[in-house]
């Protein structure tokens, strides 16, 4: 229980940093250029002797949309070293040569992601080094861009990393101040920060927050889902089964939404298997199938309670 409580914190801090907006004026990639950045991370993470290539491939990409709000897309290959080197040099190098200040600002916010990213794959005491550098952006970035709400949720993660639950809060309540549309998330990204360190209390007042920002909000899509199933991740960990299988299938019941396509998390599930639950494990990869059709995570999970 220890090792699956531990397990799931840490990919709670990788869910939080992987699911950031982008800053106010930066660049969104072309869906081309997102799906490319997605191939190359798949291909990195798969081995099998193309790796090599996909992270030179990914170096061009990220060189030459280096302003672009692309980290999210490539950030599951930032858990292999080599990868991670390799990206932080290409966004190093093209700040070094660039001369217009509102395209550095976008490098650097991209370098804190990317920083963060990284960490959240990594154990506490191997995060560290790497984050003294990505705090120092973070607060250099909040100076220059008080009013701007995705600096001040790059920031929420970065501390939520680091275990300042406090400032992390505050940040993510900047975050939200700035941003009303982002409540909702701000709420989760709370209730995460406060579940990786066990205080279920507050974790659980946080992810309700969320979810009545989000009524308020008529949003009742994505964030929705997500809240959910960050509520079941909460009752798993509190030892409370049933309220995680009664959260996971709320979290399934959130209506697909074609503009904001989501994923589902499949930890939760993964965890109620093994624990016996086959059939409503298998409820919710179907639901999850019907919304995304042919995630391979989902096939295989269905394929599993067979």
């Amino acid at each position: 229980m220890t090792k699956m409580i531990a397990a799931l914190c840490a990919l709670l801090l990788f869910c939080a940093a992987a699911n950031a907006a982008p800053m106010r004026g930066q660049a969104v990639p072309s869906a081309a250029t997102a799906k490319d950045a997605a191939r190359f991370s798949q291909a990195v993470l798969r081995g099998g002797g193309g790796e090599r290539e996909a992270r030179a491939q990914l170096s061009v990409l990220v060189e030459t949309n280096a302003t672009a709000d692309l980290t999210e897309t490539f950030a599951p290959a930032l858990r292999d070293l080599v990868t991670y080197t390799t990206v932080l040099a290409t966004y190093d190098d093209v700040l070094q040569n660039e001369t217009d200040a509102a395209k550095q600002t976008f490098i650097r916010f991209n370098i804190l992601r990317t920083i963060v990213e990284r960490a959240a794959f990594l154990p506490t005491t191997s995060r560290r080094a790497m984050l003294t550098r990505a705090t120092n952006l973070a607060e250099t970035l909040a100076k220059e861009n008080k009013a701007d709400a995705a600096v001040w949720e790059s920031n929420g993660d970065l501390y939520a990393l680091q275990g300042d639950t406090a400032t992390s809060e505050s940040a993510y309540k900047r975050m939200a101040s700035l941003d009303p549309a982002a409540s909702a998330r701000a709420g989760r990204k709370t209730g995460e920060a406060y579940q990786s360190v066990r205080n279920y209390g507050k974790a659980r007042t946080a992810f309700e927050s969320g979810i009545r920002a989000d009524a308020a909000s008529g949003g009742g899509k994505r964030e929705k889902h997500l809240l959910y199933q960050a509520i079941a991740s909460l009752s798993l960990a509190e030892g409370n089964t049933q309220g995680a299988i009664d959260a996971l299938a709320l979290s399934g019941s959130a209506k697909p939404d074609a503009t904001t396509p989501y994923s589902f998390r499949l930890d939760v599930a993964e965890a109620l298997l093994k624990r016996g639950y086959a059939k409503q494990v298998r409820e919710f990869a179907v639901r999850a199938l019907e919304i995304t059709p042919g995630d391979p995570a989902a096939t295989d999970l269905l394929a599993r309670t067979k």
